[in-house]
């Protein structure tokens, strides 16, 4: 989570961007989801309307088509109550904990659910937050973005709808600073080239920022093992090789 080792009461900011030369720069700013100028208080860590939020995410994942596509069904797996409470266990401390505030995520391009993952966490960590989507994103990203929409849209989620933004916008740096300005919270994935460029941009000075640089993945493969494993072992290593590439 984004303050796990946070347990410190966090002033609530309200402070708004309301100049007229912030307003101006962020009239490129299409809103997907949410509103878009979020609540910042904090929430305390895996608070209960977090928790019922993503756990009716869940359900209308599985009640829906959208159970049939693997990225999305897995979204949904991931939200289930069973795995949130395991989570909130996991992670459970004696000492009150806040999230820091507002996060702002800037979610990559070539995985198309990461934005909700990362929003999620956020969430969980007792954030409001401000996800931006890439204008490249794809049709499941799409739909994704609309399911939680649609449940953020109900009555009994109106609070987690206010302390939440999702928003896309072209490659603009001058937008990126005007939200990264304004942010407790900065989540960046991208390579590092992508990270380099975004740190160039000031946070405030209290905020924190978390970063996903460039990965490799490498494979050993041994042919003494191969030579000795049976088909159902074989076909279980080809499986998980599979998953990771």
């Amino acid at each position: 989570t984004l303050n796990t080792s946070s347990y410190r009461v966090l002033s609530s900011s309200k402070s708004r961007m309301k100049d007229d030369t912030t307003m101006q720069t962020k009239t490129s700013v299409t809103l997907l989801v949410g509103v878009l100028q979020p609540e910042r208080e904090p929430y305390p860590v895996f608070s209960p309307e977090a928790m019922e939020f993503l756990a009716a995410v869940s359900a209308e994942i599985g009640a829906s088509e959208l159970h049939t596509i693997p990225e999305i069904a897995a979204f949904g797996f991931w939200c289930r109550r069973a795995h949130l409470e395991a989570l909130a266990k996991r992670h459970d401390s004696p000492f009150p904990r806040l999230g820091r505030g507002l996060a702002f995520h800037i979610a990559p391009s070539n995985v198309p659910t990461m934005f909700a993952y990362s929003y999620t966490i956020g969430l969980l960590a007792g954030n409001a937050n401000i996800v931006r989507l890439s204008e490249r994103g794809g049709e499941i990203g799409t739909m994704l973005c609309g399911c939680l929409g649609r449940v953020l849209d109900r009555p009994e989620f109106e609070p987690i709808k206010r302390r939440t933004s999702f928003i896309s916008y072209g490659r603009d740096d001058a937008v990126t600073a005007a939200y990264t300005a304004e942010c407790d919270a900065r989540v960046v994935w991208g390579g590092d080239e992508t990270i380099r460029r975004i740190r160039a941009l000031p946070l405030q000075p209290h905020a924190v920022e978390l970063v996903f640089p460039d990965r490799w993945s490498f494979a050993l493969f041994s042919q003494a093992a191969f030579s000795q494993a049976d088909e159902e072992t074989l076909a279980a290593w080809a499986h998980r090789f599979y998953n990771d590439t």
